[in-house]
């Protein structure tokens, strides 16, 4: 039972990030604001 619902956590969890980070290198920042987000955003828990 709780297999299921952990993939589709991870599922939405991978398509969330994706989009953020899309959005994020959208934004004229510096590289160094960008890497520093995708990194915040890619090891926050769940």
């Amino acid at each position: 039972m709780t297999e299921p619902l952990f993939a589709v956590l991870s599922l939405a969890w991978l398509l969330w990030i994706a989009l953020v980070a899309v959005g994020l290198i959208l934004e004229r920042r510096s590289p160094a604001a960008t890497l520093a987000w995708l990194l915040a955003l890619l090891f926050m828990p769940y």
